[in-house]
């Protein structure tokens, strides 16, 4: 009886181990997964924007559609995928993907530069310059967010703002600035 109930409790023991092997087994097959989905996702992001760079833009947006379901959180698909859909004319579907990147990346200056110039393609010359005084709020220590919040301001018509945005960046080592300055200021 002894012996049964060792058995037993050796049983329970192994059992109990097993378990807590399967556990740890299973979660490494799910870390795995994980690593495999995240690779996939970039691989076709980097597709997606090969794509995009040889102007094949229906094709980078399949590759980044892909790259998006195996990565939701991969902002430079969002990104990369807006700039192939506003060559096919696809203006609200790329905004679309630039507020989804913008979420994920809410500094990144050149999500709202473009999500300026889509506006002014829709005609919202109002929401256009809401970006470019948003990119440089959050950013006001980048000589880029002024460089290209000052193209957007230009584009609606405010010279004077967008020269004083050119000036600053010019002031924080911009070089291209200054050949906006010459070329629009003078």
């Amino acid at each position: 009886m002894k012996f049964l109930k060792m058995l037993t409790l050796t049983g329970l023991v192994l059992f109990a181990f097993a378990c807590n092997q399967a556990k740890s087994i299973k979660e490494e097959i799910q870390e795995l997964n994980k690593d495999k989905k995240d690779s996939l996702a970039i691989d076709y992001l980097l597709n997606g924007e090969a794509s995009y760079l040889a102007n094949k833009y229906e094709e980078a947006i399949v590759f980044l559609d892909t790259a998006i379901y195996y990565d939701s959180l991969l902002g430079t698909a969002y990104y990369y995928r807006a700039l192939s859909k506003a060559p096919l004319e696809q203006f609200q579907s790329a905004l679309n993907d630039l507020e989804q990147a913008s979420k994920i990346s809410p500094k990144e200056i050149s999500i709202f530069y473009y999500k300026g110039l889509l506006n002014l393609s829709l005609k919202n010359k109002d929401e256009a310059l809401r970006n470019a005084y948003l990119a440089i709020e959050l950013n006001p220590n980048n000589s880029i967010a002024y460089q290209k919040g000052g193209v957007i301001k230009m584009m609606c018509g405010k010279e004077e703002e967008a020269c004083q945005d050119w000036a600053k960046a010019d002031s924080m080592g911009n070089k291209d600035a200054v050949e906006l300055i010459e070329q629009y200021c003078k």
